[in-house]
C-alpha cells in the first residue's frame, strides 16, 4: 500500500532505518551541499516515514483520525472528504450498509478557527467531530513539487469504526483535534 515494506519490523526496527536514511542525508550533504537536495529530501522524507511507522507499531497498529458522532456521542458511520473548496465536509453514510457508500447526506465541518466556536458550530448542526482510533500504516503524499510524510488509514475512502478517543461530550481536548486538522 505505502511502498514501504513493514511486515515483520518491529518499531525499534523502523527507528533504526530512519537513523540510517538521516546519516544517508547526512553524508550526501557532506558530499555535495546543496547538489543532492532531491536524494536529502527523499531520505529525510523516508526518514520521518519510518518514524511515524515506530509510533504507529508503538500503539498496536493505530493511529488515531478525525471521526463524526452524533449530539450523544455515539459514532455517525461517515467519511470526511475534502471538497472542492478545500474544506472538510462528512459524507454521511446509511448505517445498515456503511461500505456501500450509500449517502444519506452532508455535513460540512465548521472553518472556525476557535476550537469552541468550531465545536458550537458543528453541534447547531448536530454533530461533533471527534477522534477514534483506526488501523494506519505510514507512507508519504505529495504533488509534483513537493512530498511529505503522513499516515494513511488502512480502509481510506471507507468507514472503519474505530475505539474513541474524544466524542466532543464532556471533558474533552478539541484544541487537539483543531491543530491535527491544520496538519
Amino acid at each position: 500500500m505505502s511502498g514501504y515494506d513493514f511486515d515483520g519490523m518491529t518499531a525499534a526496527d523502523c527507528r533504526a532505518e530512519a537513523q540510517k536514511c538521516r546519516t544517508r542525508s547526512a553524508e550526501s550533504f557532506e558530499r555535495c551541499q546543496e547538489d543532492g537536495f532531491l536524494s536529502q529530501k527523499g531520505l529525510d522524507v523516508s526518514a520521518q516515514v519510518y518514524d511515524i511507522q515506530a509510533e504507529i507499531i508503538d500503539r498496536g497498529g493505530v493511529a488515531i483520525f478525525p471521526a463524526l458522532f452524533d449530539l450523544d456521542g455515539n459514532q455517525v458511520p461517515a467519511i470526511r472528504e475534502l471538497n472542492q473548496y478545500d474544506n472538510w465536509s462528512w459524507r454521511i453514510l446509511d448505517p445498515d450498509a456503511p461500505n456501500t457508500r450509500r449517502t444519506l447526506g452532508w455535513f460540512p465541518e465548521s472553518n472556525a478557527r476557535k476550537p469552541g466556536a468550531a465545536r458550537s458550530n458543528d453541534a447547531k448542526r448536530g454533530y461533533y467531530v471527534g477522534r477514534a482510533t483506526a488501523p494506519a500504516e505510514a507512507s508519504t503524499g505529495g504533488n509534483r513539487s513537493t512530498f511529505w510524510a503522513k499516515v494513511v488509514h488502512y480502509f481510506e475512502g471507507r468507514y472503519v469504526p474505530g475505539e474513541i478517543v474524544d466524542n466532543g461530550i464532556g471533558v474533552t481536548n478539541l484544541g487537539e483535534h483543531y491543530k491535527i486538522m491544520e496538519s
